[in-house]
């Protein structure tokens, strides 16, 4: 019985252990404002341990491919990347981290790419993918699926799955539910929230 604990720990610990060398840096949490949280447990080794996967993010902790962020209500997070861009989260927000990709699963975002330090950015919901090289944006997703992008500098290969559009400075396209695309319009600069 005392083998099959201790081969048993070993595993688990082996797993950790392994798990912590696979993560690889993406950025860093620059500024904080309110409730913010952070996943950046393996799933399987977190529900085996019995933890509870959300934790208190802190200025200037580390952003790994793989992490969820969720904000709370009037909360944001600002996040410096390896590349240069810069991200901030918004109230009531969800969102994982990935190689050049962050995935908007709920809520909104702004951010800013410099063309000259990264190879992109994309921004995936569920009904869109907004494909980003040196700009600055917002994009929200409502709770109906609806997919906003708005361009405040530069332009953006944004595409549903009914087709694509480039969306560039001083306009904006929304995606439904459904992925179809829609026509570029003017936004009014002043209602948009930085």
């Amino acid at each position: 019985m005392k083998k099959i604990i201790l081969i048993a720990t070993a595993l688990l610990l082996n797993s950790v252990s392994l798990n912590s060398y696979s993560m690889e840096k993406r950025g860093e949490i620059q500024f904080i404002k309110n409730n913010v949280q952070i996943d950046q447990s393996d799933e399987k080794i977190a529900v085996s341990l019995g933890s509870n996967r959300w934790k208190t993010a802190v200025k200037g902790q580390d952003i790994f491919i793989d992490d969820n962020i969720r904000t709370g209500l009037r909360s944001i997070v600002q996040i410096s990347y390896d590349d240069g861009t810069t991200t901030r989260i918004g109230s009531r927000s969800l969102v994982t981290v990935k190689d050049r990709t962050l995935n908007l699963k709920r809520g909104y975002l702004w951010g800013k790419v410099d063309k000259n330090k990264t190879k992109g950015l994309k921004i995936i919901t569920s009904s869109a993918v907004a494909a980003i090289i040196g700009t600055e944006f917002f994009v929200e997703i409502d709770n109906g699926g609806f997919t906003t992008l708005t361009v405040l500098e530069g332009m953006v290969e944004f595409e549903g799955k009914n087709g694509n559009v480039k969306v560039t400075e001083g306009m904006y396209s929304v995606i439904d539910k459904d992925g179809n695309v829609g026509e570029p319009a003017l936004f009014d600069k002043n209602l948009v929230i930085k």
